[in-house]
């Protein structure tokens, strides 16, 4: 692990102090400045302050990733047609601190960066690598506009990022901040939506990125090594929270990566009791709940019947789309439904990840979309079955199959998979480094005692 500080306690709580009082005077001159003018400049180049004066803070960058995931839809800036999350912002904040605080160590390690962000995620990177210049080639002979260029970038960065971030938190020992973060955002989602059950939104956040959010949560705290006098409340009320949202596909997918659980999970008997209290929580809220939502969950609805309908006209409509141009499709970020039955719906996503592939870059990239969700779930099966291993699979197994229903690359969807992929092949990385160093020093010594007898 790196050392994050080389100074004494009493110095880093003097540098805590004076740091914040400077970020806390710099934030209030601006916000009186920007209340007395009125003008957005001046927040922006307040915002852009404070960032830079809190670059070096890599655990205040770490949290604030974790914590900002779940509220992806809401808390967002507009760049050139896209949404950017503040989440992603902060997790390259979180890189470029790392990058930093590496640069200045006294002894600046050479190659530190590659060897602890780039090198645990590399095939992951290759399989992003293929994806990615199958589309830009795409865009050149096919979809050169502009529009088709910077959505892919944004891609690029969605996975990008978030792998080096996971591999980041091992070499920063931070998972658990990051982790605590992130649940702990969820379970306020879960709690909104318990109080205000099948609400299309809350604090912003959309039901289906929602209701994915609370169930990568619940297989995180299932696999956690929290005590159990806090686990089975955390389970008990995101499992309700979960039910509340009413997204079946995050349903779905929740039931999926449990099934993966059982045949992964080395001690399965271990988890018997938080399977139980997930069973509980569904028991309860499928009891007091309103008996309209039960029944849109389950399909007994107009509602949900005419849901499901317009997703396979969606469906029917992309591959139509695909089946007019099966190798060029129609650019990234580019579909749009014809089908006289979809007009007044604004979401230009046909609810299925893979179709979605096809239909944007037809066959190539289709098919480079496969080797990248596919790819990175069989270099991770053939890895040590460790726990941070398994939680990584079931989190992407849960967000995949919910994106066999719903859209994928917006909303903040697929941050947290691809962080808990970087995280277990960081780890796994490490412990196989850790171990070749240990038999290579137990083999030196072996011929040091030898020689010298």
């Amino acid at each position: 692990m790196l050392p994050m500080s080389f100074a004494s306690r009493d110095q880093v709580r003097s540098n805590d102090v004076i740091f914040g009082i400077a970020v806390l005077i710099v934030a209030a001159a601006a916000g009186i400045a920007a209340a007395l003018t009125g003008t957005e400049i001046l927040l922006a180049i307040a915002a852009l302050t404070i960032g830079i004066m809190l670059l070096p803070r890599l655990r205040f960058w770490i949290l604030a990733a974790g914590l900002l995931i779940p509220l992806s839809a809401s808390l967002t800036l507009q760049a050139g047609g896209n949404f950017v999350p503040l989440s992603d912002l902060a997790a390259i904040a979180a890189l470029a601190s790392f990058a930093l605080f590496q640069r200045n160590r006294p002894d600046n390690e050479p190659k530190a960066v590659s060897r602890y962000l780039f090198n645990p995620v590399k095939p992951g990177l290759i399989l992003l690598g293929i994806y990615v210049v199958t589309a830009a080639l795409n865009a050149y002979l096919a979809h050169p506009e502009l529009d088709v260029w910077l959505k892919l970038a944004q891609r690029f960065e969605l996975v990008a990022v978030w792998l080096l971030v996971g591999a980041c938190l091992v070499a920063t020992n931070t998972t658990r901040l990051f982790l605590t973060g992130f649940v702990a955002t969820s379970t306020v989602l879960a709690i909104t939506w318990i109080a205000s059950p099948g609400a299309a939104g809350v604090l912003g956040t959309q039901k289906n990125p929602g209701g994915g959010f609370i169930a990568a949560s619940i297989l995180i705290v299932l696999l956690s090594p929290l005590a159990s006098h806090w686990r089975i409340p955390l389970l008990l009320v995101l499992t309700g929270g979960l039910i509340g949202t009413g997204s079946r596909g995050s349903i779905v997918g929740l039931l999926v990566a449990l099934l993966l659980l059982i045949v992964f999970v080395r001690h399965w008997r271990r988890v018997i009791l938080q399977l139980a209290a997930i069973c509980v929580g569904a028991f309860a809220a499928l009891q007091f709940l309103p008996k309209s939502l039960i029944d849109r969950i389950a399909g007994r609805t107009s509602a949900s019947s005419y849901n499901a309908d317009i997703r396979d006209v969606f469906v029917q409509d992309a591959l139509r789309q695909w089946h007019d141009a099966p190798w060029t499709g129609v650019g990234v970020g580019q579909y749009e439904q014809l089908d006289s039955a979809l007009a007044r719906i604004s979401t230009h996503d046909p609810h299925n990840v893979f179709v979605l592939a096809f239909t944007e870059g037809g066959w190539p990239l289709g098919v480079a979309f496969l080797a990248l969700a596919g790819g990175t779930l069989l270099w991770l099966m053939r890895k040590p079955k460790t726990t941070t291993v398994v939680l990584a699979l079931t989190v992407q197994v849960s967000t995949l199959a919910h994106a066999y229903v719903d859209v994928y690359w917006v909303r903040g969807t697929p941050a947290i998979g691809w962080a808990l992929i970087g995280v277990a092949a960081a780890a796994t990385y490490q412990w196989q480094r850790g171990r070749d160093t240990e038999v290579t020093s137990d083999r030196s010594e072996t011929g040091a005692v030898s020689a010298g007898a």
